[in-house]
């Protein structure tokens, strides 16, 4: 029993010395000389330090610990770096008897924090990189550890000012960061946290603060990559640009000792590579191992691998190949495209290549396209020049490229080109891509061409600047056919001029009659004007069947002018003239000669004495203005369309005049009075599939049809109105 009772007071004195030792701590060392001590440490270290620390009020709860209200931090200029309207500090009271304040931790909530560069480069939290916050060493004085700084739920404005006239922008927000105190001077900080576009961010750092030693990862997914690319990396690799629907990735890395590595993995969503009117899109994997010393790359220590996916490239508005895919590995001495495959048209590509830095820089690419074998190889000479070869070839035709890179940069060149292309009708069909905003093509039959085709030349400009191209090129065309037409021999003297290249058409004979013109392109639109003058229809009918039968003389003129690609975009119109013509088996004349056959027993069409008018060729169809064709006792007056897929809809007006053939040998039927009435014929159905409808009119009917104009202009549409408009 007295044992029982000596522990007891033991246990009570001790219980007693305790509540003593709580009691002294909490109500008279914290709030006498604690609280005094740090509030005095901060007005003299605001006195002393560029930073300052602003705290409305600072008090002790026994059981909560410090709490610290309105606390802000700022730096030169009192610029505000770090704002919370409440933190709680954890402190640990034993070391207190030492002179020494213990934090466990200081807990913040709903912080924001601004890191801002200004106009002239500097930082605002610089001066927290030389700024200490403890000074233990001072007689009398209390020293200041924490263990653990967090902040939850906080907000970041970050706002880079450095470029004049541009500022970047970005706010963060559910913020959580937490910085440990390890031991002496190593610290690990945790970050994550997104903004308003669901941009996010999270990274770990173990820092070693007396030997610099950092390692950490990071892990990142953006939709602003463009927006960080312009304004931090433009300059550094203009003039090329990236872009990107979503960047996202992690990766590891480490300092010491002057050497940096990292280890990562990228994910590069709907991306574009843009380099003046050329770019190239598509979607990336990429794997990355690396190291540097002294900011320069050690030696055997990279492999980069990136696998893309449809990928695309384009000139201008020009597709060069999409659907591609490619393997590429890069290391510290080469770049090895393991293969690219992609689609041009109807014709696939599968190359592939190396780039070598050493011991000298040259590239090799090698491969197939469609048919056509093509080895390129180019070679740097200095810093920012360089020679090109590219050797294309297939059968019995080829072109050869030499060129002078003399800016590399700028994509500067001055090339000699020159090549034999041979028609033999037998290499399948050309196919145009008329464009993804509508699926269309236009293919013409493999046999449609014939001959032979020469070229040589001179350019001289910038690849990624069209409008910079000049120079020369001869089109030497011999024994050339296209769709069966007579062969011809001709020579095309092309001028490249501020990016336009343009030729005369020479006159050449064409069906007893004369062919010329003119064409002009460049990288956004092409144009081309034909006139025909006098060609013989019955000496063309005997080497195209679509014109067997028929006769006349011919004479007209088409210009038209539209976007590469664009089939919509295509504009322009002409004009015809046929005299002495037989065109009854033409599909139009067929179904006419029916229709007026409802009306007049065994009626045959009549030769025309003269068959003019104008047409217009926009939205995809070819538009009929007014067309008159004159006959004995008999005109026709023809407006309406054809669209580019043969859709016919086209109104005729027949008009019989008195003293015809068949008012001596045949009566008319149905009532058909040629004093006062006419014929309304429909023709419609898909080219060269027609039909016809057929009513009979009045005569103003007709009269009205004609009000459209008889009035023909041949020169209404030039390759020149429509170029220059």
């Amino acid at each position: 029993m007295k044992r029982f009772l000596k522990i007891s007071i033991i246990i009570l004195v001790a219980a007693i010395i305790w509540g003593a030792l709580w009691y002294i701590l909490d109500f008279i060392v914290i709030p006498r000389f604690v609280i005094p001590q740090i509030m005095s440490y901060v007005e003299q270290s605001n006195q002393k330090s560029p930073v300052k620390i602003f705290i409305k009020d600072l008090s002790f709860h026994p059981f909560k610990g410090f709490l610290l209200e309105e606390v802000k931090l700022a730096g030169p200029g009192e610029s505000l770096i770090f704002q919370a309207k409440l933190a709680d500090i954890d402190l640990n009271f034993i070391p207190l008897l030492w002179k020494h304040v213990e934090i466990k931790s200081i807990n913040i909530d709903g912080a924001d924090l601004n890191i801002i560069r200004n106009r002239y480069g500097k930082w605002n939290f610089a001066p927290l990189l030389g700024f200490s916050a403890v000074e233990g060493d001072q007689a009398g004085a209390f020293g200041f550890e924490v263990k653990r700084i967090s902040f939850n739920d906080s907000r970041i404005f970050f706002a880079d000012r450095f470029k004049q006239g541009n500022t970047l922008q970005r706010t963060f927000r559910n913020i959580d960061l937490d910085i440990d105190n390890l031991a002496g001077q190593k610290y690990r900080v945790k970050f994550s946290g997104k903004d308003k576009d669901n941009e996010t961010i999270s990274f770990k750092l173990d820092f070693d603060a007396e030997s610099g030693a950092v390692t950490g990862s990071l892990a990142f997914d953006t939709q602003q990559l463009k927006e960080y690319w312009n304004y931090y990396l433009d300059d550094i690799f203009y003039p090329w640009r990236l872009s990107a629907q979503r960047l996202s990735g992690n990766a590891d890395f480490y300092f010491a000792k002057e050497i940096f590595g990292i280890k990562g993995n990228y994910e590069v969503d709907q991306g574009s590579l843009e380099h003046g009117d050329f770019s190239f899109t598509g979607s990336a994997d990429i794997t990355q191992q690396q190291q540097f010393r002294n900011q320069k790359l050690v030696k055997d220590s990279t492999r980069i691998d990136v696998e893309i996916s449809n990928l695309a490239a384009y000139a201008g508005k020009i597709k060069i190949f999409e659907q591609g895919k490619s393997s590429v590995l890069i290391s510290d001495q080469e770049v090895t495209l393991t293969r690219l495959t992609a689609v041009n048209a109807e014709q696939k590509a599968d190359l592939k290549g190396k780039f070598t830095f050493a011991p000298s820089r040259v590239l090799n690419l090698s491969g197939k396209i469609g048919d056509v074998d093509n080895d390129l190889k180019m070679s740097l000479v200095g810093n920012n020049r360089g020679v090109l070869y590219w050797y294309a070839h297939a059968d019995s035709s080829y072109f050869k490229i030499n060129a002078n890179l003399t800016d590399i940069k700028n994509l500067a060149f001055q090339s000699d080109i020159e090549g034999k292309l041979k028609f033999t009708g037998q290499g399948g069909g050309f196919h145009l891509d008329l464009g993804t905003t509508r699926e269309a093509t236009f293919k013409v039959n493999k046999d449609s061409f014939n001959g032979n085709l020469n070229f040589r030349g001179r350019l001289t400009g910038e690849i990624d600047k069209p409008k910079s191209l000049s120079g020369r090129m001869m089109l030497n065309f011999r024994n050339f056919s296209f769709a069966k037409l007579q062969p011809r021999d001709f020579d095309l003297r092309m001028k490249v001029n501020a990016g336009e290249f343009a030729a005369e058409i020479p006159r050449t004979e064409f069906y007893k009659g004369t062919l010329y013109g003119a064409i002009v392109m460049d990288f956004s639109r092409w144009g081309a004007e034909l006139d025909i003058d006098k060609c013989d229809i019955a000496t063309l009918g005997k080497t195209d069947e679509r014109f067997a039968g028929m006769k006349g003389t011919f004479v007209g003129n088409i210009a038209c002018v539209g976007e590469w690609g664009k089939v919509s975009t295509l504009n322009g119109g002409g004009y015809f003239d046929l005299s002495d013509s037989d065109l009854s088996r033409a599909p139009i004349f067929k179904e006419t000669e029916k229709g007026i056959g409802k009306h007049v027993k065994d009626f045959k069409l009549p030769n025309f004495k003269k068959i003019e008018g104008n047409f217009n060729i926009s939205d995809e169809k070819v538009t009929i203005e007014n067309a008159l064709c004159n006959a004995s006792n008999l005109n026709i007056n023809i407006v309406g369309s054809i669209t580019f897929t043969g859709d016919t809809d086209l109104t005729l007006g027949v008009k019989l005049f008195k003293g015809g053939w068949w008012q001596i040998f045949v009566p008319i039927t149905f009532g058909l009075d040629i004093l006062s009435d006419s014929l309304k014929l429909k023709v419609t159905g898909i080219w060269p599939n027609l039909s016809q409808t057929n009513e009979v009119q009045p005569l103003s009917w007709f009269q009205k049809l004609l009000d459209g104009g008889s009035q023909f202009d041949p020169n209404r549409y030039t390759l020149k109105k429509l170029w220059n408009d």
